[in-house]
């Protein structure tokens, strides 16, 4: 029973403090509440959830090759420009008797020209004859001819260079003809040529026929005169002077 009363009571409480809280909380608020309006609900993008990464993009660097500045010439057309002078070097057998070299020079110059000269250094290893040439009024393609002695003073290998000069109306045309020959000890030229052989053992044959047959004919010829004309002619003309 008395479980019962104290429930009762208990309700009571609730009850009473219900109506007491109630009447406040409204007069808080200043009036009646003003119903809530239905607002059409706002639609949020959807966010992925998906986390992001941030990717740093990674930079390549190509290193172009500097281009010269300078603009590459444009090629002219060709033009048929004729060569000055043409020129043909023959380097002849060496004479083995005075190890002198012969050298043939032909020019033949592609211009008219006032003068042509070709000259050799003053110092070589070579004595050289003549030292120059010049012709005066030259013709288009008239092929000229200079011949020279070579005359070895150095051994080992030479080279030595002429200077060709073509004097024309417009300017000089100068051109170089290098010969190159290499002497031994004996200042012979190598490799030996096959003409040296030959002109060495014709040589050696003229030498040896000098020798032994031409010089002891002589000698026979002007003793057997001597013994047979001038002497007999001698002494028969000192018989017959008067005593």
């Amino acid at each position: 029973m008395e479980y019962r009363k104290a429930l009762k009571i208990f309700v009571s409480v609730i009850f009473a403090l219900a109506f007491f809280v109630f009447p406040m909380s409204v007069a808080a608020t200043g009036a009646t509440p003003t119903p809530t309006q239905t607002q059409s609900p706002t639609v949020s993008p959807i966010v992925s959830e998906t986390p992001s990464i941030s990717v740093t993009p990674t930079v390549t660097i190509t290193t172009t090759p500097e281009v010269s500045q300078t603009p590459t010439p444009t090629p002219l057309p060709s033009q048929n420009t004729p060569i000055a002078i043409n020129t043909v070097l023959q380097v002849e057998t060496q004479f083995p008797w005075n190890k002198q070299i012969p050298v043939k020079i032909q020019l033949t110059p592609r211009l008219d020209g006032s003068k042509m000269e070709i000259s050799w250094p003053a110092r070589s290893g070579f004595l050289i004859s003549p030292q120059r040439r010049v012709w005066n009024n030259v013709k288009k393609d008239q092929t000229y001819i200079a011949e020279f002695t070579f005359d070895p003073i150095a051994i080992g290998p030479q080279r030595v260079s002429a200077s060709v000069t073509l004097t024309t109306f417009e300017r000089n045309h100068i051109t170089t003809i290098p010969v190159e020959v290499t002497l031994d000890a004996a200042k012979i030229v190598q490799p030996v040529p096959e003409q040296y052989r030959t002109y060495e053992t014709t040589m050696y044959v003229v030498i040896g026929v000098v020798l032994f047959i031409i010089i002891p004919l002589i000698i026979f010829i002007v003793i057997f005169y001597i013994k047979n004309r001038l002497v007999p002619k001698w002494i028969q003309a000192r018989l017959n002077e008067p005593i």
